[in-house]
């Protein structure tokens, strides 16, 4: 059994004869479910009259837009085979902040052509052919397209699967229920989740990791709604010395073309995310709160006081306020990664989004620039000690410069927020260090995918603001961390 808040909008997929109106009739009252045959016999008495099609589908949206102002749940029972329908119920569904449940019925040809000869109304063959090399093309695009959850259902499964509508609105499965199984033998929402990256990479979340995941973020020390962004793990390239990581650094983005790199320092027990809000009146219409901001961390061993984050939260906020800054760059909000150094001054190192625009897949460069333009808005930020180096050589040197500073942990990037070799993504971020640590290219493909999420969960939030399908990214992140990470145990 799958429970679905009342403010939804379920779309069923999948071509003529393969159960979706006999599976609508069982699951949902007449009333919530809207039918494009039934909206075609509405115009011409005749459900299978294609002539009238447009005329049809303009009566089908109109009634699911009427029944999202009443906040009704809607069934939408059409063949969405298309992407261009999909995204315009995902368009309806966004201005009435609906939850978005995508049922697909995967069901083989042979089964559909079955129940069409039984059917009183049948469709030719040749359509449902056409349809199914429709639906098949569908398969490629579906888990990036936004919708807050897919449901798959083999033919097996049509007759036995259920559905419970919860009296729960989408808002409080957003935060307070993400993940939650309330029933022993019932599937939690988030029971398995589908990812496909923007290279294409498919990922699925197994209920295991996806709770384990779900339960650090419950852990985190800020409210779910104000969890924008959890960083990437980062992996070494190899274990030897300095000098030995540098050269097999140097010769892994040597491959990307044009040598550009960014060395930074880095501390990753005192890394925190940060978010200053323009005003509270921002952050109760962005992220449900009235505090002025966020900062938090699930990587740092540092225990901050209540009073202490407070303090630096309000200092941020007044000092980027009287300062202009959210004037000068017309955004509401601010997330950022930084450092906070032993003298609770912030060290800014990567801008990652606003009200207005995502920075995640911005060019190191340009980070290094929008950073130091932060500086001069609050003198609680600290400079960031990083070099650009545009030689082989310079690697080396700059490492055993920043080394004899006293610095252990320093992370290398391409000048390219996603560096590419023949169309495929290489690792954007190396860390050197002097601790034994996760090392090598078999951790890369885990940390390059989490990368690519986070890019992915930073779009989504500035587009649609806090939703199910962000935290789903957010959650995401954290299990290929965790899968990282319990290699390394292993």
């Amino acid at each position: 059994m799958v429970k679905i808040p009342e403010k939804s909008i379920v779309v069923l997929c999948g071509v003529a004869g393969c159960g979706k109106s006999t599976f609508a009739a069982k699951n949902f009252k007449l009333t919530e479910i809207v039918s494009s045959d039934k909206c075609r016999a509405m115009v011409s008495d005749d459900e299978s009259n294609m002539a009238v099609s447009r005329d049809a589908f303009e009566i089908f949206y109109m009634i699911i837009e009427k029944r999202m102002r009443t906040s009704r749940l809607v069934v939408a029972d059409s063949t969405a085979l298309s992407r261009d329908a999909r995204k315009k119920l995902l368009k309806l569904a966004r201005h009435y902040d609906y939850n978005t449940i995508l049922i697909v019925f995967d069901v083989p040809i042979e089964v559909s052509m079955a129940r069409n000869k039984e059917r009183e109304r049948k469709v030719p063959e040749k359509v449902i052919y056409k349809q199914y090399d429709a639906f098949k093309d569908s398969l490629k695009h579906i888990y990036s397209e936004g919708f807050d959850d897919i449901i798959m259902l083999k033919a097996d499964d049509i007759d036995t699967f259920e559905i419970e509508i919860s009296n729960l609105n989408a808002d409080s499965l957003k935060y307070d229920q993400i993940g939650s199984i309330s029933e022993p033998d019932s599937k939690s929402y988030f029971n398995s989740i589908y990812f496909k990256s923007r290279s294409g990479k498919k990922l699925k979340l197994e209920s295991e990791e996806t709770q384990e995941a779900i339960n650090i973020i419950e852990g985190m020390d800020v409210s779910p709604s104000m969890i924008v962004y959890v960083p990437p793990a980062i992996p070494s390239i190899n274990n030897g010395s300095f000098e030995k990581q540098s050269d097999s650094i140097s010769h892994y983005f040597e491959r990307a073309g044009d040598f550009k790199l960014v060395i930074e320092v880095r501390d990753f027990d005192r890394e925190f995310v940060f978010i200053i809000c323009k005003n509270s009146k921002t952050s109760i219409k962005v992220f449900g709160t009235n505090k002025i901001g966020a900062m938090y961390s699930y990587t740092s061993t540092v225990k901050l006081d209540k009073k202490l984050k407070s303090d630096i939260l309000s200092k941020i906020q007044e000092d980027l306020s009287s300062s202009g800054y959210f004037e000068d760059y017309d955004t509401d909000f601010i997330v950022f990664e930084g450092i906070l150094n032993n003298d609770n001054k912030v060290i800014p190192f990567k801008m990652i989004c606003s009200s207005r625009a995502s920075f995640y897949e911005k060019d190191n460069i340009w980070q290094l620039e929008a950073i130091s333009k932060l500086y001069g808005y609050s003198d609680i930020f600290e400079r960031h000690e990083s070099v650009i180096v545009n030689d082989r050589m310079d690697v080396s040197h700059s490492l055993s410069k920043l080394c004899s500073k006293g610095y252990n942990e320093l992370v290398v990037k391409h000048a390219n927020a996603f560096p590419e070799l023949h169309g495929e993504i290489l690792q954007p971020e190396i860390l050197c260090s002097s601790h034994r640590i996760l090392s090598g290219e078999g951790y890369f493909n885990l940390s390059i995918l989490s990368h690519e999420l986070c890019a992915s969960a930073a779009d989504r939030f500035v587009d649609n603001g806090p939703c199910r399908r962000h935290l789903e990214y957010i959650i995401g992140i954290m299990a290929l961390n965790n899968r990282i990470l319990n290699i390394g145990v292993g």
